[in-house]
């Protein structure tokens, strides 16, 4: 039930972005994977700066070179 001179909508709306911003956190350590460091540093990352700027250092980091075949 929503607090009192609180429209419904911005109630259920504040609700949803802390399980959004969790959801991009986990997309963006997916995107992590085969990179150095991997899922959870990525994940850790998004979840303490923010996703956009780990989605950013992605982009900025390589990934990681497989071994050649001799």
């Amino acid at each position: 039930m929503p607090a009192a001179g609180v429209e419904p909508w911005t109630y259920d709306m504040t609700s949803l972005f802390p399980a959004l911003y969790f959801a991009l956190c986990i997309l963006v350590a997916l995107f992590g994977v085969g990179r150095r460091g991997g899922f959870l540093l990525y994940f850790v990352i998004a979840f303490l700066v923010t996703p956009i700027a780990a989605l950013l250092l992605l982009i900025v980091t390589s990934r990681r070179r497989k071994p050649a075949v001799a």
